[in-house]
């Protein structure tokens, strides 16, 4: 008996994670300062975007800080493209300087201004 459930679990674990890719993930690059991540879905088209930017500090695109993972907003993302809401979401340039090893703490907001324009 403890075989068959066993085997049971097995059989569905296998097949529980086989899951139909709903989107497609491309990695774009939009200049020197801002990389990001575009998703869009796969069974349909769509004439939406949404561009996801992340809020105050050395936020990723992810929503993730050095101590402060949750992936709200690759989570968020992936949410809206599988409703039909193909989105953009970006890495801010100090996320990117701090990445590379050399922030350069004289950014300014009009230097994040200048990158979301940069996207749109």
């Amino acid at each position: 008996m403890k075989f068959k459930l066993l085997l049971i679990m097995v059989i569905c674990s296998v097949f529980g994670h086989t899951q139909v890719k709903e989107f497609n993930t491309q990695e774009i690059t939009i200049n020197s300062f801002v990389d990001g991540t575009l998703l869009t879905p796969t069974a349909s088209e769509t004439e939406s975007l949404a561009i996801i930017i992340p809020g105050s500090g050395p936020t990723d695109r992810d929503g993730n800080q050095n101590f402060a993972k949750s992936n709200a907003l690759k989570k968020l993302a992936e949410a809206l493209t599988i409703n039909r809401i193909a989105t953009f979401r970006y890495d801010k340039r100090i996320v990117k300087q701090i990445k590379q090893g050399n922030p350069n703490v004289n950014i300014l907001f009009d230097d994040f201004v200048t990158d979301a324009i940069s996207v749109v």
